[in-house]
């Protein structure tokens, strides 16, 4: 993958020009150059200085050289592998790749049984890990909630450790504090013992705050991860009509900026640190005061952003499958799907939002379904239709002839697997009466019970004696400093 190079950009879909991204790469070099972010951290401030940025340490301002900005892409890989705990699969960040796991820091989940929203438990984050470790196009893991049955100084450690204790996938999630992302990579550390560098199952997701500022922790995240070099997810949030320009382009360039600042942070610490161009950009509904990511112009923005990374050579990140519903209803089923599909033709690397609802804001066991039904369906759509002289069938045609019928050939047991996709039963295709006869259950019905057998039935890899022995002394020691 090269970089600042448009062959790098998905053929299936676009959203932006070539022409476009032009003039949205200069501004965003204009505004990162003249303009420039605020940093709180000292020593983020000094680190920028030493390379050549021009800081204000009264306003804490600090003005990036284009050179920098574009030298420190130029040192960005191009792709991030994360690794399966037992090291038996990788998933690649970059390229064409598209993977998904659940949307994050969800203040409430519904509940499985009753379908009201409340607060989530360990339970509930143990239970959707199992769920995802048990659901196939749902391959990264994320610590999606934000738990409350804990001392809250520790609730981010909630969002690795039941999660390394029920899935042997990698993980992408954030810390709320620097000691919480210390412990976070220790524990993943234990996990892969020796290998944890050279093998990365863990990637810190970390947020500029919008608009043109790097907070303390993101500062400090930053410069850790490129240290003990764990990959860094860069997530802007900048929501149009309120922290962005209204205009799409405007907040586009805004959120670049803010990602692009904390990769040259991360690159002046350690050349050749790892980072994913993520965001979640998104609209104000002026109408209620909300910020809306199951709108269309939400979709534009994350496409429209992972263009942009794309011809940065970048590995790319976006929040797209969310809703706006409060539950698992049809609302929720046509935005999921116009964001998935359109994450899949974009080939947006690593996609957050299955499961959540409710602006960002809360997580569902069985939109986690669909969601992955729904993934499985946008892969297939991406496959398109293959034309060969075995699909084309020409023999066969003239054989069968007018009148005649297709169940009986070989080529049709050969085929019509390869051909078709299988849904899974959240989708369903009987006859009326068979769905009368079955209790006539609608779609968030159908996900509920599959969940719920997941969760019960779903037997993960257990961790190595060792591993859980310290994973659960490290949880034991915070639970008896911060209880």
């Amino acid at each position: 993958m090269g970089k600042f190079d448009f062959s790098n950009i998905s053929r299936a879909f676009r959203v932006l020009t070539n022409e476009g991204i032009q003039e949205i790469a200069s501004a965003i070099m204009q505004i990162l150059e003249k303009v420039g972010v605020q940093v709180e951290e000292e020593s983020a401030l000094k680190v920028f200085k030493e390379e050549g940025a021009e800081v204000n340490l009264k306003n804490r301002r600090v003005k990036i050289p284009e050179g920098l900005v574009k030298d420190s892409i130029k040192k960005t890989p191009s792709e991030v592998k994360l690794y399966y705990r037992n090291s038996k699969k990788i998933v690649t960040i970059g390229g064409a790749n598209t993977n998904f796991l659940p949307g994050s820091s969800a203040l409430n989940i519904l509940d499985l049984e009753t379908g009201k929203a409340r607060k989530p438990t360990v339970k509930d984050q143990s239970d959707f890990a199992k769920l995802v470790d048990a659901l196939p196009n749902i391959n990264v893991q994320n610590g999606p909630m934000i738990v409350t049955d804990i001392p809250v100084e520790i609730c981010d450690r909630y969002r690795v450790y039941p999660i390394l204790k029920n899935s042997i996938k990698p993980i992408i999630t954030g810390a709320y504090s620097i000691d919480g992302l210390k412990d976070m990579i220790k524990m993943t550390k234990i996990v892969m013992d020796e290998e944890a560098i050279k093998k990365p199952i863990f990637s810190n997701m970390c947020c500029p705050t919008s608009p043109l500022a790097l907070g303390t922790l993101v500062c400090q995240a930053v410069m850790e991860c490129a240290k003990e070099k764990v990959p860094t997810v860069v997530i802007s949030a900048p929501i149009s009509g309120a922290t962005s320009p209204a205009t799409l382009a405007g907040t586009l360039v805004q959120h670049a900026c803010e990602v692009l600042s904390a990769i040259v942070l991360g690159q002046v610490v350690r050349s050749g640190s790892s980072f994913i161009y993520g965001g979640s950009p998104g609209i104000l509904d002026m109408r209620y005061g909300n910020f809306s990511m199951g709108a269309t112009e939400s979709n534009l923005m994350n496409c429209a952003h992972v263009e942009i990374g794309k011809y940065f050579g970048l590995p790319t990140h976006a929040y797209l499958g969310l809703s706006d519903s409060k539950i698992a209803d049809a609302q929720a089923g046509i935005e999921a799907t116009s964001g998935i599909t359109l994450a899949v033709l974009t080939e947006v690397n690593a996609v957050s939002g299955p499961g959540m609802l409710e602006f960002e804001s809360c997580q569902s066991f069985e939109k986690l379904v669909t969601d992955n039904q729904i993934c499985e369906m946008a892969f297939r759509l991406k496959r398109g239709v293959q034309v060969s002289a075995e699909t084309l069938a020409l023999d066969l045609i003239k054989e069968i002839g007018p009148g005649g019928h297709y169940l009986a050939s070989k080529h049709t047991h050969e085929w019509f697997r390869k051909e078709q996709l299988i849904p899974s039963a959240v989708i369903d295709r009987t006859k009326r009466e068979n769905w009368e006869k079955l209790g006539c259950k609608d779609t968030a019905q159908r996900a509920r019970e599959i969940a719920k057998k997941i969760i019960s039935e779903h037997k993960p890899e257990p961790l190595p004696k060792e591993a859980e022995r310290k994973l659960d002394n490290i949880i034991r020691e915070l639970h008896r400093k911060y209880a």
